[in-house]
């Protein structure tokens, strides 16, 4: 796995594209969100998978995998999903939002097409790619 790190955060604005060290890249329309671990040392990760050959890129680099790992976690929450939305629309983050919080870290709210919210609050995060 790379790594790198997120740059120019979109603060207060909505956002599918994230940048980082290594370029853009889309969460919205080249990859599926697979999972979140939280983990008892206070980090959480946050994965998606890439789909279409070779159209999950981050900048010219095409990549199968990200994960994005957030550190010191002060706050970690998921929102239930709407029950009667098809268990397919939990991949799809419609939008994604972040805000610099007191303490130094951030704070990011992630949206997906089910309604299905993740909160997540601390260091900021480290992006790790395959």
């Amino acid at each position: 796995m790379r790594e790198c790190s997120v740059i120019d955060l979109p603060i207060d604005t909505p956002f599918i594209e994230l940048e980082t060290t290594l370029g853009m890249v889309d969460l919205h329309n080249f990859a599926d969100f697979s999972s979140f671990l939280f983990a008892t040392d206070g980090t959480v990760r946050l994965t998606w998978e890439g789909v279409g050959e070779g159209r999950f890129q981050i900048g010219s680099l095409p990549i199968s995998r990200i994960e994005l790992e957030f550190s010191s976690i002060i706050k970690f929450a998921v929102v239930p999903r709407d029950v009667d939305t098809p268990a397919a629309e939990d991949r799809t983050v419609e939008f994604i939002e972040a805000q610099v919080v007191s303490s130094g870290g951030s704070r990011w709210r992630f949206v997906f097409s089910s309604a299905m919210e993740i909160i997540v609050e601390g260091g900021n995060p480290h992006v790790l790619v395959s």
